[in-house]
This record gives structure tokens, sequence and C-alpha cells, in this order.
């Protein structure tokens, strides 16, 4: 949904995302034939390993989660580094302290800085993803 986070992006205010939902629904309602035939980026195999792809999914172990494996499985195929900051950061244990929030916090921020693209996932959906040279 590359689409939906061009109008977001200018904002990055959760608030002002429905003032552009009019936007979205019409490239929504796009023809997939037509947003296919647009093409996209090309990326030479040995520069996608430069890439760092922070997944922000559900990625927790009780879950049944082969969906995501799958994808990332692919994008590893494809020569992507996929970065899944609960199993570099680990899971947070319940009820956790200030300073474990802040330390778990500081690791995904710090995460978040080293990577080039950001793909956000809900249970079995990619919503959105956004790549550092996109802003402005």
């Amino acid at each position: 949904m590359s689409q939906t986070l061009t109008y977001f992006r200018p904002h990055l205010d959760p608030k002002t995302l429905p003032t552009h939902s009019r936007d979205i629904q019409r490239d929504l309602k796009l023809p997939m034939e037509l947003v296919r035939s647009l093409g996209g980026v090309s990326l030479p195999w040995h520069e996608r390993a430069a890439f760092n792809i922070y997944l922000a999914a559900p990625d927790f172990s009780y879950i049944d989660k082969h969906e995501m494996d799958e994808a990332v499985s692919a994008l590893e195929y494809h020569n992507f580094n996929v970065r899944r900051p609960i199993q570099e950061n680990g899971k947070v244990a319940r009820p956790a302290d200030i300073h474990t929030l802040r330390e778990v916090y500081n690791k995904d921020i710090a995460l978040l800085e080293e990577c080039d693209v950001f793909l956000l996932c809900r249970w079995r959906r990619i919503l959105a993803h956004w790549s550092k040279s996109a802003m402005p």
C-alpha cells in the first residue's frame, strides 16, 4: 500500500490520515491490472543485501505465522535483509518495569534507524511500506 503511505508520509500523524481517505479510496479502486502495468523499481541482486527491511508484524512465537515466515523466506531468497524486531530484541514479558521497557524501546528505535524500508503487516495482510528514499 505504498500509495496510502504517499498520502500519509508528509503528515506522520494518524489523526490527519482520514483527511486523505478520499484519495486513498480512489487509488484502492484502481484495477490491479492497471497497477501492475505501471511497473516498479528494479533493484539489482547484488545491491539488495545493502537494504535493511524492518518487518513490523505480529512475530510472536505463540501464533501461527507461517505466512509471514514464507514472506520473509521469499524476501531473503531474493537477497533482501529482513530485520525482525521481536526476533532481534526479544519479546517483553509482562509485567515489565520501566527500565526494561525503555531498553527494548531504545533497541527498537536503533533498529528502525538502521533500516531503509519499513514494512507494516497486520495479521495476514501487508498494510503499507515506507522507504527512507521516499521521504522529502
